[in-house]
């Protein structure tokens, strides 16, 4: 595992939301959980997947999972449910737009920006 992926995971507990409280979420949204299945267990081929799954199966080979936790590169996918606290959170210690937009890409996306993802939650 890249010391990168470990260095991310232990800073998720500092984080706006704990690990745990990602892999809890991921869960319960029926699409990420999906996500989750078939990035532990492979993905069927691409006319058996949800249209609505389509913008994650283009970039299947990008995703991953460390500790309940779905990855996009080195980044947190976070859940639908947990945006708007993660953003808020990061918002508090204002360190100015553009380093928060740095932060914000180096440690997390958020699940909207795969184009086409309708979270629920």
């Amino acid at each position: 595992m890249p010391p990168e992926l470990v260095l991310l995971v232990e800073h998720l507990d500092s984080s706006p939301v704990t690990a745990s409280q990602i892999k809890q979420s991921t869960m319960c949204d029926p699409e990420l959980a999906m996500v989750f299945e078939y990035v532990q267990h492979g993905w069927p081929g691409k006319s058996a997947v949800s249209s609505s799954l389509n913008p994650f199966y283009q970039r299947k080979e990008e995703l991953s999972v460390l500790n309940g936790c779905l990855l996009l590169g080195a980044r947190v996918v976070i859940p639908k449910s947990y945006r708007a606290h993660v953003l808020t959170q990061l918002h508090e210690g204002h360190p100015g737009v553009t380093k928060n937009v740095r932060i914000i890409k180096n440690v997390c996306v958020v699940a909207r920006n795969f184009q086409g993802y309708r979270g629920h939650g």
